[in-house]
């Protein structure tokens, strides 16, 4: 895994200036991330996570293997938990510091293969990005994600281009960790695998682009292997659960083209920052043909990066959404927005690329100055209004109006998890898996509370039937929540005589 080793595309260490505007910008990440971790409830996912890890670490990793998703974040906050608590601001604390270290991570890897001002403005976009921010504030293992993608494919270039044991050990080492935040680590692994063997027959027919040494390739194709091998026990248990879903089917939408138009929206922030950033990620390539193809290299397009570091960019960002709607479109509906937290990271970067290479000062304070005025709003709306379901409000409102020892009725039961978290007390709650169970729950009770959550007009409609057969409705509360119920609440008292 030796080689000779080529100069590195970029200069030593930054300037003073740049390491004060890196951390001005670490500093805003901070500050957008940190102060509102307990500004809305957990929600049902979050719940589940918590639920997971505050069991012995042996039964965390068995509940977690029955489950869609590696261990990796389960297991820091397992240990977050017996270290300081499970507060909501302890359980989502290890997302913001992972979403902070993502965005030191995408700096350094911009400043690797482009130089500093590209890593600045990509470093920039992601401290500023909502949909970074609100997966920052969530106990799941989405920002985690992202920070491990983006280690991963700092080492993937080391490895590209200083090929040694160091290098090797470093990309199995982040490739492993990759994969253990989230399955879709697995589409952008094959992405930069299939980008390492179309550098290998480059190497025999033409040679390998500047920058890249010989054994660079193989090098990195070696640490996937590894990777793949550690990761091995996981993927056996994954397996199964694919299957699962395969023939159960699972909760995400059909793909088409709202649903995508959408999905693209949320990770930008707003479609019209999408569009932004699609036509600069599309345009770039297209102005280097044209280049090539003239055999005149505009000023706007002079730099010491070549056709490797897009593709490596573009490999690793790119599979994820092909993968995922090649499968959601051929097997099941899979592709869902949080999945490509990692790879939106990387749709910066190559926008950041774009933008100060088309026109190296004025392209970035230009890509500033819109984002900043395209998705000031949603940000804002991210910070201080977006919701969350609202089950702390719910317990304590429970808690306020119960008199004895009633018990609180749950329909729908699976959404159970966040409720026992705030109430602590398991007895209390009675989960009806149907609206017929509810006559049933109800035997032999004068007084009771009656929890809808996240249920349709039907079933809702069924339940207070069969509720206002002996009883009387004497409160009622309305919280946040998804379906027609929302998250309603309401005390039911037997009707005399």
């Amino acid at each position: 895994m030796t080689g000779p080793v080529q100069a590195r595309p970029v200069a030593a260490p930054g300037s003073r200036r740049d390491q004060l505007l890196l951390a001005a910008i670490l500093a805003l990440a901070a500050l957008l991330r940190l102060p509102g971790l307990d500004r809305t409830s957990l929600w049902y996912d979050e719940a589940v996570s918590w639920s997971q890890s505050s069991l012995p670490f042996g039964a965390m990793v068995a509940a977690v293997a029955g489950d869609n998703y590696p261990p990796l974040h389960n297991i820091l906050l397992w240990a977050a938990i017996r270290l300081f608590g499970d507060g909501e601001v302890v359980l989502r604390l290890p997302s913001a510091l992972a979403s902070i270290l993502a965005v030191w991570l995408l700096y350094r890897l911009g400043r690797s293969l482009f130089g500093p001002a590209t890593g600045l403005l990509a470093a920039f976009l992601l401290a500023l990005s909502p949909f970074q921010v609100w997966y920052a504030g969530e106990a799941r293992m989405y920002a985690l994600f992202a920070a491990c993608g983006l280690a991963f494919l700092w080492a993937a270039a080391e490895a590209l281009r200083r090929p040694c044991r160091r290098a090797f050990w470093l990309a199995t080492l982040a490739a492993a960790l990759f994969l253990y935040c989230h399955i879709y680590a697995a589409f952008s692994i094959a992405g930069v695998g299939l980008l390492a063997l179309v550098l290998i027959a480059l190497r025999w027919r033409d040679g390998l682009p500047e920058g890249l040494a010989p054994r660079g390739p193989d090098c990195l194709l070696a640490a996937l292997a590894a990777a793949g091998v550690l990761f091995l026990p996981w993927l056996v248990l994954l397996v199964g659960r694919a299957r699962h879903v395969a023939a159960e089917g699972f909760w995400i939408a059909y793909p088409d083209a709202a649903f995508l138009t959408v999905m693209a929206g949320e990770i930008a922030g707003s479609g019209t920052y999408a569009a932004v950033l699609a036509g600069l990620v599309g345009i770039w390539p297209i102005l280097a043909t044209v280049r090539r193809r003239s055999g005149r290299t505009p000023e706007c397009l002079r730099t010491e990066s070549g056709a490797w570091q897009v593709g490596l960019l573009a490999a690793f960002a790119g599979a994820p959404v092909l993968l995922g709607y090649g499968l959601s479109i051929a097997v099941r509906p899979i592709l869902f927005d949080r999945y490509l937290i990692a790879a939106a990271s990387v749709f910066l970067l190559m926008a950041a690329a774009a933008a100060t290479r088309l026109a190296p000062r004025a392209g970035a304070l230009a890509l500033a100055a819109a984002s900043l005025a395209l998705i000031a709003a949603p940000l804002h709306h991210t910070l201080a209004e977006k919701p969350r379901p609202e089950w702390r409000a719910v317990a304590e409102i429970f808690r306020a109006n119960r008199t004895g020892s009633e018990s609180l009725i749950l329909y729908k039961g699976m959404a159970e998890p966040p409720l026992r978290y705030y109430l602590r007390a398991p007895g209390e709650i009675v989960a009806l898996p149907r609206p017929a169970d509810l006559a049933e729950a109800l035997a032999g009770r004068d007084r009771a509370f009656l929890l809808i959550a996240h249920t349709d007009r039907p079933e809702m409609i069924e339940l207070l039937a069969l509720a206002a057969a002996d009883f009387e409705q004497t409160g009622s509360w309305r919280r946040f929540g998804w379906g027609d119920s929302g998250l309603t609440l309401l005390m039911l008292t037997r009707r005399s005589g």
